[in-house]
């Protein structure tokens, strides 16, 4: 079912979100208790960068090619959250879209057109 399909996109985005801060703040040696993180407010795709830039993961050469496949998988899981969250639902054919920063008029906008494809069918 789509809306399924749906909900465990934008609820494995979440987890990412919640696990991504908590393990930058361990690399760090961070101990946000009483205090506002670095971390907080930093666009999701400024985390993923700074835990793949991050040296400790990659000290060990076996972990970088699964640093850098998560970190990647969670760019891709990001961006179809955001064409969930942001986007405009469409009806293509019997497909469910999603299309975020369309420009039906013509406008001009900072961030480029991106969709999802939500299913084959509707029913």
């Amino acid at each position: 079912m789509v809306s399924q399909r749906i909900a465990a996109i934008i609820i494995f985005a979440a987890a990412i979100e919640h696990h991504l801060e908590r393990a930058l703040w361990k690399l760090e040696g961070a101990n946000p208790t009483g205090i506002r993180p670095e971390t907080d407010a930093k666009m999701i795709s400024d985390l993923i960068g700074c835990l793949k830039h991050s040296p400790q993961p990659c000290q060990q050469e076996r972990s970088a090619p699964l640093l850098e496949t998560w970190c990647n998988a969670a760019r891709l899981a990001f961006a179809i959250r955001n064409d969930i969250a942001h986007g405009v639902p469409t009806n293509l054919g019997d497909t469910l879209t999603f299309m975020n920063n369309p420009r039906w008029h013509g406008e001009k906008r900072k961030r480029p057109v991106s969709d999802y494809w939500a299913g084959r069918s509707l029913s």
